[in-house]
């Protein structure tokens, strides 16, 4: 028997269920490998981007404009409420920038905008609306 796997962006044949088969589940690991090192490190520059914005209590009402976006500390999380221009610069290409969102998604932890009147614009301290996104990050918990 022949079949093909795609390895590297190249077609090999290989005869025999064996050697194809092992060729077509290492070119699929490492796919799944690639997705989740991109998905890591887009993870990490958005926890770090995260983690540099300034306290909204810290903030003029004057500043607002030039900002980023802004933190408020809360109890169980951080919520960090970012302009979307700037978040979509965090990451180096839009597969990443999906495959953070998606994870986002996932853990409930993104909010796009609250009402569809809104065209995913907060209202911002300083009563401006702007496109932004809201992000819930979980604060760690202590494990007893």
């Amino acid at each position: 028997m022949v079949c093909g796997a795609v390895v590297s962006g190249t077609v090999e044949r290989a005869a025999g269920d064996d050697g194809c088969l092992a060729k077509c589940c290492d070119a699929a690991l490492d796919t799944l490998s690639t997705e989740q090192r991109t998905l890591d490190a887009g993870w990490k520059s958005l926890k770090v981007r995260l983690m540099s914005l300034p306290r909204a209590s810290a903030i003029t009402r004057s500043e607002y404009d030039s900002m980023d976006g802004y933190v408020e500390p809360q109890r169980h999380r951080y919520r960090c409420i970012v302009k979307t221009d700037k978040f979509n610069r965090i990451f180096v290409n839009a597969l990443q920038r999906k495959l953070v969102m998606d994870e986002l998604a996932r853990r409930n932890w993104i909010t796009r905008s609250r009402s569809n009147e809104n065209q995913g614009q907060f209202i911002w301290p300083d009563g401006v609306r702007r496109r932004s996104l809201e992000i819930n990050w979980a604060r760690r918990t202590s494990s007893a």
